[in-house]
């Protein structure tokens, strides 16, 4: 019997001390997580602040760019899209939206439906303002067809992977018909009409040049010319991909007004966990 008391008490003891190696890991891994948290979103902070450097040698472009450093154990790689430099779901043309959905993958019968389908949640949000008047703006600001971009994944037809290919190059901030040249993502580009991927390159090349202080300002592609106009930088998309040296990994996505009336040098209106490069 004795034995057997020993025997037993030997094993509740090993699985106590496998338990509690268990729950050790577990925590550490906690820890971890959090720290690479804290980091990505370090990233958020510090390039809303370094778009507003009046250096421009120093100051943060808003064109996709990367910056990278290495900061509390760990690295942070973050890229600063601005909304104006991507495709608004409340204002852009039909001819716009069926060029971005065929160069997403769809075929001309799925883009046409989805275009349409795009058209006529606009329609139907422009009918339920009664009091609109004729010539007046058709896009509320405050009550627009798409509120956010992942509203277009309730169009019929949508479909996952194409939606998930599609968030990046889309917004309901900017609510222009057109593309900011100076802010624009390469795939953005593409997806416009008539793109042709040399003369894209080539004007990106120039832009990048620019940025870093060439005399000569870049001139957009000639054959996108009725999709592009310049604007102010009112607000930006911020991706912060952290790691830390034990390799936890956390991305932060931000869309944050930098133009705020109260005094701020920017004020957050969206704050996501974002999907982490494949």
């Amino acid at each position: 019997m004795v034995l057997w008391m020993l025997l037993l008490m030997s094993l509740l003891a090993a699985s106590f001390v496998s338990t509690s190696r268990a729950d050790l890991e577990i925590a550490r891994n906690d820890v971890e997580s959090a720290r690479a948290r804290a980091l990505a979103d370090a990233g958020i902070a510090r390039a809303a602040l370094a778009m507003n450097l009046g250096d421009p040698a120093t100051r943060w472009h808003a064109d996709g760019s990367e910056y990278r450093w290495t900061f509390g154990g760990g690295t942070i790689a973050v890229s600063i899209v601005g909304e104006g430099g991507k495709i608004d779901l409340n204002a852009a043309p039909p001819e716009m939206l069926s060029s971005l959905f065929r160069h997403l993958g769809a075929g001309d019968e799925l883009s046409a439906r989805l275009t349409q389908g795009v058209l006529d949640r606009r329609a139907a949000r422009i009918a339920a303002q009664p009091n609109l008047e004729p010539g007046a703006a058709t896009i509320d600001a405050n009550a627009p067809a798409f509120a956010a971009i992942e509203d277009l994944g309730q169009l019929e037809g949508m479909t996952a992977p194409l939606l998930h290919a599609a968030l990046p190059l889309v917004t309901v901030s900017s609510l222009r018909p057109t593309v900011d040249p100076s802010l624009a993502p390469r795939e953005v580009l593409l997806a416009l009409p008539n793109a042709d991927a040399a003369e894209i390159d080539a004007f990106l090349a120039d832009r990048a040049q620019q940025a870093q202080g060439a005399p000569v300002p870049a001139a957009p592609p000639a054959s996108l010319a009725p999709y592009l106009a310049s604007g102010a930088v009112a607000s930006v998309t911020i991706r912060a991909a952290a790691t830390t040296d034990t390799g936890a990994a956390y991305v932060r996505e931000a869309l944050v007004l930098l133009r705020d009336p109260q005094g701020s040098p920017f004020i957050v209106k969206r704050w996501s966990q974002g999907v982490a490069a494949e």
